[in-house]
């Protein structure tokens, strides 16, 4: 489909996969009460569009998540990060420092990433990105997925369905069912959402680091004139 050749990989897996799973269980609630009939029912092109769109909402729910949890909990830090590998964190923050000068903490992981972007280091870096953004959105997708068939559960028993059993999109016992392996789905999602996200950090800080020092050792002590990060624009 010509929609989605413009999209990049973190569209793809970011917006896209997350919204379409999030996009299919919200119809499938919203049918659940209707005849086979009267369902509600989408063209491709707007399945595409809509998906993409649930796909933006729900990385913004999961993105001020994250700002929160690093507020309170400074995930991002090269202190926590690196609590247990003490011989690289001097290395690190020695270029990181180098680099940046006495940057505040809280900025230095955002700087790092806009080091290796200008410095287009960011090849490994933006598949890590892509697949955390993946399972950060696959994971709000799978849960609201899950709290929906247990609402249509409990929409049934305060208000039963005046459907045929044979045109009702599913029984209480199989949404169950469903809502089961997708609460389990969820878990998953979840455990691999946090492999990635420090894996993602963690490539970021080791990326910035060694290509500074590869900088530095070719200037002779100091950064090569041609190779450091622009401040204007040219």
């Amino acid at each position: 489909m010509e929609i989605l050749q413009g999209l990049d990989l973190y569209d793809l897996m970011g917006y896209f996969v997350p919204g379409a799973v999030a996009l299919w269980f919200a119809l499938a609630l919203a049918n659940s009460r209707r005849r086979a009939t009267n369902r509600i029912k989408l063209s491709p092109v707007a399945l595409v569009v809509a998906a993409y769109l649930a796909g933006h909402m729900l990385q913004a729910v999961g993105s001020y998540a994250e700002t929160l949890v690093n507020e309170h909990f400074a995930s991002k830090s090269i202190h926590q990060r690196y609590a247990d590998r003490e011989q690289f964190l001097p290395q690190l923050r020695s270029s990181i420092e180098g680099a940046f000068g006495e940057a505040p903490q809280d900025s230095v992981f955002d700087l790092c990433l806009t080091y290796l972007r200008v410095r287009e280091r960011t090849a490994f870096v933006d598949i890590m990105q892509s697949r955390y953004g993946f399972f950060r959105g696959l994971t709000l997708a799978l849960f609201l997925a899950t709290m929906s068939l247990v609402l249509n559960v409990a929409l049934r028993k305060g208000r039963p369905l005046d459907i045929p059993v044979e045109e009702q999109l599913m029984t209480s016992r199989q949404a169950l069912f469903f809502a089961t392996l997708l609460l389990a789905g969820t878990m998953i999602s979840f455990v691999r959402l946090v492999e990635f996200d420090r894996r993602f950090v963690t490539e970021v800080y080791r990326a910035c680091s060694v290509d500074y020092a590869l900088l530095t050792k070719a200037g002779g002590g100091q950064p090569a004139a041609d190779a450091t990060p622009p401040t204007t624009p040219p």
